[in-house]
């Protein structure tokens, strides 16, 4: 028992032997640590009290010190960066990879504002700017186009010097007037005046019946072959100032000289056709000429914009002819002759019926409006007087009720005369209103003013018998 109590008392005294055994190394150490500063530091103070001498003591080497000084601020400072991430990091509960991606996002779709707000301005100033340049640029164009504003009308009437005169023009049992019309293809129209009138729709021939009848009456020689010679003469004649007229508008006006000899007589002939009021000719030559100032304007080759301009009409040349309107009759006459294929994308696109292939058709859209829309470059023609009148009466006999309907006083008054049975008088105001806005709204109604008179009329039917007393 007393072996026992001893060996557990050597064994509790063997930690505390280890414990004491461990201060006292570590007491000799820093005894060690304290006596080699103080070595240390009396070698250092010794140094210092030396005379200074350049053999003795090495010269500082600032740079050295300074790359020192850098690396350790720069270590601090990553340290900091770190630990600020480290602290981001837990307060975010987000790694670095996906903070980077939330940054980018950020950043894209920060950059991606400010580029459309950047852009949206941009073109906004463009836009405006190149509006201001387009409207200089037309300005320009028309303020240097110098043409005439006078319209040359197709004369159908001749004055007679003489009543007499009426009676040789018919001839004997009408002969001279029916060889006329058989010879000329135009209708001779005796008037209560002293004056004939000639009808005819085609205005080459009817110009050229207008030569005849002024050539017939100056020797007052009228019969079937004295008509048959002058309209011979005076056909070459014609043919020759066809040509003349080519000539004049291509070459000494617009210095073109490439195009068909065997076109000039089909050109010739637009000098005697009008389009509401307008020389044709004419606005094909004013069109060439804007298309040419603009085409200088804006860097493209103005000689196929002149030629562009020109032809584009040129289906008026002979569409009174034929069964097909000017657009068509162009592309028939531009195949037949070879024209360019600007040429014909300009005749085919001019009425905007379809898409432009070339910027040079673009042009001639423009110097179209420019021509025709200028002050007194067209008229209220014949054509566009029976359109408007034949739309009034078509709007209001679509109306129920409606039985006939007249535009009077060259379309400025309209006569509307309703079905007694299906309008009653309470309903006249509200006929009256619905035509009025449907005129006013009409593109080519709505041009004038038109006095609306609705008449209700009352018919009364009744048949007489057949007597059937006898004689």
């Amino acid at each position: 028992m007393k072996e026992t109590n001893k060996v557990v008392g050597a064994s509790q005294s063997l930690p505390l032997l280890i414990v004491m055994i461990l201060l006292l190394v570590l007491l000799a150490l820093s005894i060690i640590w304290l006596i080699w500063l103080y070595v240390k530091r009396r070698k250092a103070n010794h140094i210092q009290n030396l005379p200074q001498s350049n053999n003795i003591v090495a010269p500082i080497d600032h740079k050295q010190t300074d790359v020192a000084q850098y690396q350790k601020l720069n270590n601090l400072l990553q340290a900091k960066i770190e630990e600020f991430n480290n602290e981001l990091m837990k307060v975010t509960q987000l790694n670095k990879a996906q903070a980077e991606v939330l940054m980018k996002k950020y950043v894209d779709q920060t950059m991606a504002t400010y580029v459309n707000n950047a852009l949206h301005e941009a073109n906004a100033d463009i836009a405006q700017k190149a509006e201001a340049y387009s409207q200089q640029l037309l300005l320009e164009t028309m303020e240097s186009l110098v043409e005439p504003v006078v319209s040359e009308h197709s004369t159908v009437s001749i004055k007679l010097k003489d009543d007499n005169l009426k009676g040789r023009i018919i001839g004997k049992d009408g002969r001279n007037r029916k060889a006329f019309k058989l010879i000329t293809g135009v209708d001779i129209i005796i008037e209560q005046e002293p004056e004939i009138t000639l009808s005819s729709p085609n205005p080459i021939r009817r110009e050229l019946a207008y030569r005849v009848m002024n050539k017939l009456l100056v020797n007052r020689n009228i019969e079937p072959l004295r008509i048959q010679k002058v309209f011979e003469e005076e056909n070459k004649h014609f043919e020759q100032d066809l040509q003349h007229y080519a000539k004049q508008a291509l070459e000494d006006e617009l210095q073109i000289y490439d195009v068909d000899p065997a076109m000039y007589p089909l050109i010739g002939r637009l000098y005697f056709r009008t389009s509401y009021g307008q020389n044709v000719l004419s606005h094909m030559t004013e069109c060439a000429k804007v298309c040419q100032m603009l085409a200088y304007k804006l860097g493209l080759d103005p000689k196929i914009a002149k030629k562009v301009g020109f032809f584009h009409d040129i289906g008026k040349a002979t569409d009174f002819e034929v069964d097909n309107d000017h657009v068509a009759q162009g592309l028939i006459i531009a195949k037949q002759y070879n024209l360019d294929p600007y040429i014909v994308d300009a005749i085919r696109s001019h009425h905007r019926n379809t898409t432009s292939q070339y910027v040079y058709s673009t042009l001639v859209k423009i110097a179209d409006v420019i021509s025709a829309g200028r002050p007194g470059a067209r008229i209220d023609a014949h054509e566009q007087y029976v359109k408007r009148v034949t739309t009034m009466e078509e709007l209001c006999l679509k109306h129920p009720g409606v039985t006939k309907a007249y535009a009077l006083k060259a379309g400025r008054e309209l006569m509307v005369v309703v079905e007694p049975n299906k309008i009653k008088e309470q309903d006249y105001q509200k006929l009256a209103y619905e035509l009025k806005k449907e005129l006013e709204a009409n593109e080519i109604t709505g041009k004038i003013g038109i006095n609306i008179n609705i008449y209700r009329i009352n018919t009364i039917n009744v048949k007489t018998e057949a007597s059937n007393t006898k004689k």
